[in-house]
């Protein structure tokens, strides 16, 4: 039997009116949080007098917080451990689990691909080509066998 295991970590928290947003019990203010794109950039504005940002412990392989504007960067195709609270709910039919991230440590770092330079061929070959020796048997050629043409049976 499979299950379905869901990665989660609630980046985005509501507050209240009368709780002052200062950045405290590791909640960051909006103003500075870092977006990819102007959707979201729309989404985050709209969202700054009403949420704060919980951001997701994660540390490099130097053990050195990553900030969330580097979490792509330094945490895609990476090789990482991952400390989770695993919870289970039981339905008449299907078994929901959950695994609520607490932090992210990188074990190896992502590989960094370097750009592809063309080889350009040289203009004289000043080498000799080195011809394979002749077969000492012919090989026997099969006839070609043609396929049946149907473009006059079809017409």
């Amino acid at each position: 039997m499979l299950f379905d295991i869901k990665f989660r970590h609630i980046l985005f928290e509501c507050t209240s009116s009368d709780v002052d947003n200062d950045g405290a019990d590791g909640m960051v203010l909006l103003n500075d949080w870092p977006v990819d794109n102007d959707v979201a950039a729309e989404e985050l504005e709209s969202m700054k007098t009403t949420h704060c940002a919980i951001p997701l412990p994660a540390y490099d392989s130097d053990n050195h917080l990553i900030h969330p504007s580097a979490y792509r960067r330094e945490l895609q195709g990476a090789l990482v451990k991952i400390h989770f609270t695993l919870s289970h709910c039981a339905f008449k039919n299907k078994d929901a689990f959950s695994a609520d991230i607490h932090m992210i440590c990188v074990l190896r770092a992502p590989h960094t691909v370097s750009s592809i330079t063309k080889r350009h061929l040289p203009t004289a070959l000043n080498v000799p080509l080195l011809l394979p020796p002749p077969p000492l048997f012919k090989a026997r050629q099969r006839p070609c066998l043609r396929r049946p043409d149907f473009t006059d049976f079809w017409q």
